[in-house]
């Protein structure tokens, strides 16, 4: 699957990072998902941590692999949000996200 490198800088607790890999028709005529995982920062996860508590934090993650073959002329779109409920369970807490130095790499078979 497709490997995501970042830097995170978290305010708030219980932080959640959700990604979603979309396969785009050229001229954005249609779209269709092609992976989609979630990665949760070790920092800001204390009970009690304050929704104004501060964080820093580098992360490597991996999109769950499949054997997607994206047609000539399709792009790959990668959408970072911070909820994808009810697939994946939300967050307990409020929490705000800045992606920075962002690298995904996605595999060529």
């Amino acid at each position: 699957g497709a490997t995501i490198r970042a830097n995170l800088a978290v305010t708030g607790s219980y932080p959640e990072l959700v990604a979603r890999l979309w396969d785009v028709a050229p001229g954005g005529a249609t779209r269709q998902i092609v992976e989609m995982g979630a990665y949760r920062p070790s920092v800001n996860q204390a009970t009690g941590t304050s929704t104004t508590a501060t964080a820093n934090q580098s992360i490597t993650f991996e999109l769950p692999p499949n054997d997607y073959v994206v047609a000539p002329g399709h792009t790959l779109e990668l959408e970072l949000v911070g909820s994808n409920s009810p697939f994946f369970r939300a967050s307990n807490g409020t929490f705000t996200i800045s992606v920075s130095n962002l690298h995904a790499t996605v595999p060529l078979g």
